[in-house]
């Protein structure tokens, strides 16, 4: 039985000051004098006051978002200090993100993104700009599914709370953390939200990153001491990162002990025979357990296998609501 074999175990405590390996040099992305090193839209971007400045008014209003794109390379696994001012309106620093075809004009991009909000409820959310909606709300730790859809498993803190840190129509620190495919947000030393994309199809190992002036009522932003680190080497590309070779050794797993007390067992991808044998053990366990296969268009020969193998130790596999007999 499974359950009975030596198994190797590493305990990870999800708390808010994950500190990750720090490799590399600080790199100022902004001069302060020009846009140099920016592509955006003469009409609502400019520099002044030594800032990185994008307005809106009345007379002067843009049709649908738009964003100034740095392009000193591209984000993969980096970190990014900046400060920020916002006068009305919404924005936000996206990164890992990527370009809209169908945008209103070519400075329209969708991806992972750092909320900025005159107001008082986004800030600090991890927002997915055109890409799946809101990620992590504010003083959240969220892990993505398969199937794209945010699943709590701790907390940061309150949000009011959270919010009482930021500062209205004044300089806010923001720090963001991209490793692997963890996220976080940090304003002014706070964690604000964290996520983990499990959504293999979807998510993104690198891509641009860019300043947000929303679509809406006249508003300014302004950011200054815009500096990024990469850390190690980029993410290999989405296909690759998931191309992994599955291994037969069923007994080193990972046991993360959640903030909110709860335990998630992992392991790294697995054969066909060892994924029978690690069934097999559960079926030993608990005969009554039901299993959900998620595995995309692009993995329907693998979906099948799981799905029989999962038949063959006895359990049921589920499709959608109802069970397959």
């Amino acid at each position: 039985m499974i359950m009975r074999r030596p198994i190797q175990i590493l305990s990870f405590l999800a708390l808010p000051a994950l500190a990750w390996a720090q490799d590399g040099e600080w790199v100022s992305a902004f001069d302060g004098k020009t846009l140099e090193h920016w592509d955006a839209d003469p009409k609502f971007w400019s520099v002044e006051d030594g800032c990185l400045t994008g307005t809106t008014t009345k007379d002067n209003p843009t049709e649908g978002n738009t964003f100034a794109l740095w392009t000193g390379g591209e984000t993969g696994d980096f970190e990014l200090k900046l400060q920020y001012k916002i006068v009305g309106g919404n924005s936000g620093v996206q990164y890992r993100s990527f370009k809209l075809k169908d945008g209103k004009d070519q400075w329209r991009v969708g991806g992972y993104q750092a909320d900025i909000d005159s107001g008082d409820t986004y800030s600090g959310i991890l927002y997915g700009e055109a890409f799946r909606g809101i990620l992590a709300n504010r003083g959240l730790i969220t892990e993505l599914n398969e199937d794209g859809k945010p699943v709590t498993v701790g907390t940061l803190g309150d949000s009011k709370a959270i919010q009482s840190k930021v500062k209205k129509e004044d300089w806010n620190d923001y720090h963001i953390i991209a490793k692997g495919n963890t996220f976080q947000h940090i304003i002014n030393g706070v964690h604000t939200a964290e996520c983990t994309d499990n959504d293999t199809d979807t998510r993104r190992a690198s891509g641009l990153l860019a300043l947000q002036l929303h679509a809406g009522p006249p508003m300014k932003v302004q950011f200054r001491d815009i500096k990024i680190k990469h850390l190690g080497p980029k993410a290999a590309p989405k296909k690759q990162a998931a191309a992994a070779q599955p291994t037969n050794n069923v007994n080193d797993f990972v046991l993360q002990v959640t903030p909110s007390g709860g335990y998630v067992l992992r392991t790294q991808p697995l054969t066909e025979s060892a994924l029978t044998e690690v069934l097999r053990g559960l079926a030993e366990v608990n005969g009554d357990a039901e299993i959900r296969v998620r595995g995309g268009k692009a993995r329907q020969a693998e979906t099948k296998a799981a799905r029989m193998a999962i038949k063959d130790a006895g359990l049921t596999v589920k499709r959608g609501k109802a069970p397959i007999k």
